[in-house]
């Protein structure tokens, strides 16, 4: 009697200690845009998927295909593998040998439902992604690689569930040469009915590759015969995996030099049923948390810290855990920085972090975080970590505030002014702050070196022209910023004035700036609200940098002309401008002797270019946008070290 009490109170436990975990069947809110994966292959997924490979490369290497681009959608839950297998087909000899032109990209986006036609095609091509690209010149980068070509194009992590959008893109593709085909991965359903073309639905592992898999990771090399008993329990603990690799992984790992006691227990606390959903994963890899020595709770929980798919360098994450004071050494003597490499390794062998990467020493560079396994940090961190709110509270000594990719962060802290000592705020793509004004007081923060953004301006009732100058006189004071900073000027919606000289009396408010030696401005316009023409040409006089600037970029401008101290920054090496849709002649840059690249985009109006021709000539001249940049060898004379024209 005493010992079937004993085993409902085990399965009651264990249906209690999972209810603890919020995790929730519903819509999936927006998500970072996920690191690119690549097309290399782990040598040890063969053995999982080799019927699935082979069916794959059947269907790719038909002979009796008809058309010139077929299409092959591989759909499954998250965790069964579909990039490693589409990895396994992109590597195989036969695949390289049928294909002479191959291609793999990442199209996973922010909000998975949207498809950017043309920075998708821009990462297919291997060229950067311009916003002010046309179509035509998209189109012209597929053409010039894959017209006529035999190609085997792979989509990694496609969502699109729009079908206009999924037109949009493959239209660019129908040139290839018959045989060609594109394959796309998905967790979507519906992606693969809007793909079209034939489906393969990835079903979990066999029950002996299942175990297979496991017996590698859970037993050491030595064992060719693992103990019976050990065997048994594990045998239950595979078939409660659902015959999805990842779970299988996760727990063989886990289980990996443990002895019987720690096996009994994780197959005691799993008892309840896993269905093969990814609800049903959560379950087994939040028992795989569960199970994790205290100190390696605390570095998988940090990661919590970073958006999904984040790529993290091994060295600095391994830096972050020593300064919060993680670190315990495993052995007497050890030293603190070896203790850190132990526990990283711990992690990457018990396959909490994937897409290892590593330098040409075989040393590892870099980590990601499988979805499933950053779902996991999120719960069992929501008692742990604060997010930030609209004021400061607790250590006003911190240097450093890194919210890079936030982007549901909204606004900032009204009461930043109070960190002194910030030397870092990072504040890049978190896009809605875009829309906000930078907090006031931030002329206190002299203290900061690097700064991503500062927004001049911003939406929402606080939108007047006292406030908008009140930032530009902070950006008067931040004189020790370092390297790169991103000026986002946004014009208020109330008090519509032009600018006066006297509301400039400030002025001059980037002068000072010597450490920086890169800075975008960049003008974000309302629709139908644009600045005006000179309120924007006196703003940009007045936002003259230190003559130390080695770059500059400038997007968005509707001034008529270029602000004049841009021919007095003479150590200018890269100059790009683009999207300036107002802008019709460009001064003498003769004073830039150090320039070596000029990029032009998208200057609709631009109509010609000033030239001061050398001593030696009697007189100035215009050069016609029609003739071209650098038509004569009297005007490179003018640039020195020029390098690089794009028009």
């Amino acid at each position: 009697m005493s010992q079937g009490v004993k085993k409902i109170k085990k399965k009651l436990d264990a249906i209690a200690y999972n209810k603890q975990f919020s995790f929730k069947h519903g819509p999936q809110p927006m998500r970072n845009r996920r690191s690119d994966t690549d097309s290399h292959v782990n040598e040890a997924d063969i053995i999982e998927r080799k019927d699935d490979l082979e069916n794959i490369i059947g269907m790719l290497l038909d002979t009796n295909v008809k058309q010139n681009v077929s299409f092959l959608t591989v759909v499954g839950i998250e965790g069964l593998g579909k990039t490693a297998l589409a990895q396994l087909v992109y590597n195989d000899p036969r695949v390289k040998s049928a294909f002479p032109l191959r291609k793999w990209t990442c199209v996973a986006d922010q909000d998975q439902k949207e498809l950017d036609v043309k920075e998708v095609i821009c990462k297919i091509m291997g060229q950067k992604f311009d916003e002010c690209y046309t179509m035509d010149k998209v189109q012209s980068l597929v053409q010039e690689q894959l017209q006529g070509e035999k190609y085997l194009l792979v989509l990694d992590d496609v969502w699109t569930e729009k079908h206009i959008q999924w037109l949009d893109l493959v239209k660019y593709f129908i040139g290839g040469q018959r045989g060609s085909w594109i394959v796309v991965t998905t967790r979507s359903q519906k992606t693969a009915t809007i793909v079209g073309g034939q489906m393969y639905n990835l079903q979990g592992l066999s029950k002996e590759n299942s175990w297979l898999l496991f017996e590698h990771n859970a037993f050491t090399s030595e064992q060719s015969n693992p103990p019976y008993d050990l065997v048994k329990i594990g045998r239950k603990i595979v078939d409660r995996c659902a015959r999805v690799p990842l779970a299988i992984r996760v727990d063989g790992s886990l289980l990996y030099g443990q002895d019987k006691g720690k096996w009994q227990s994780v197959q005691e606390i799993g008892l309840a049923n896993v269905r093969e959903s990814e609800n049903g994963i959560l379950s087994i890899l939040k028992l795989s948390f569960h199970h994790l020595e205290s100190p390696i709770k605390c570095f998988f929980s940090y990661y919590a810290l970073y958006p999904k798919d984040f790529e993290m360098e091994k060295e600095k994450l391994k830096s972050l855990w020593m300064a919060q004071g993680y670190i315990v050494p495993l052995d007497k003597g050890q030293s603190i920085e070896d203790a850190c490499e132990e526990y990283f390794s711990i992690l990457v062998r018990r396959c909490f972090f994937q897409d290892v990467k590593k330098d040409e020493f075989g040393e590892i560079h870099s980590c990601k975080m499988h979805d499933l396994m950053h779902d996991i940090t999120l719960d069992v961190s929501r008692k742990e970590i604060f997010y930030a709110t609209n004021t400061i509270r607790g250590n006003l000594d911190k240097k450093t505030l890194n919210v890079r990719g936030c982007n549901r962060l909204r606004e900032f802290p009204k009461d930043m002014r109070k960190l002194v000592k910030l030397r870092l705020l990072d504040v890049n793509r978190c896009d809605d702050l875009t829309y906000t004004y930078m907090p006031k007081g931030m002329d206190k923060l002299t203290s900061l070196h690097r700064l991503s953004d500062f927004i001049v301006g911003g939406g929402g009732s606080c939108s007047s022209w006292k406030q908008w100058f009140d930032s530009l006189k902070d950006l008067k004071a931040l004189n020790n910023l370092k390297g790169t900073l991103n000026v986002y000027i946004r014009w208020p919606k109330k008090d519509r004035n032009f600018v006066k000289e006297d509301d400039m009396r400030e002025g001059l408010y980037m002068r000072n700036t010597e450490h920086l030696i890169h800075i975008l401005f960049y003008f974000i316009h309302e629709v139908g609200d644009d600045g005006g023409m000179d309120e924007n040409l006196s703003l940009m006089e007045n936002l003259q940098p230190h003559s130390n600037l080695k770059y500059l970029t400038m997007g968005n401008y509707n001034g008529l002309k270029i602000p004049g101290w841009l021919t007095l920054i003479p150590n200018i090496v890269t100059l790009k401008i683009y999207n300036c849709g107002k802008l019709e002649y460009l001064p003498c840059l003769r004073n830039l002797h150090n320039l070596k690249s000029i990029q032009l985009d998208c200057l609709t109006m631009l109509k010609y270019i000033e030239v001061d021709v050398p001593s030696w000539a009697n007189s100035s001249s215009m050069m016609p946008m029609s003739s071209g940049l650098g038509s004569s060898d009297k005007e490179l004379l003018l640039f020195p070290s020029l390098e690089e024209v794009r028009h």
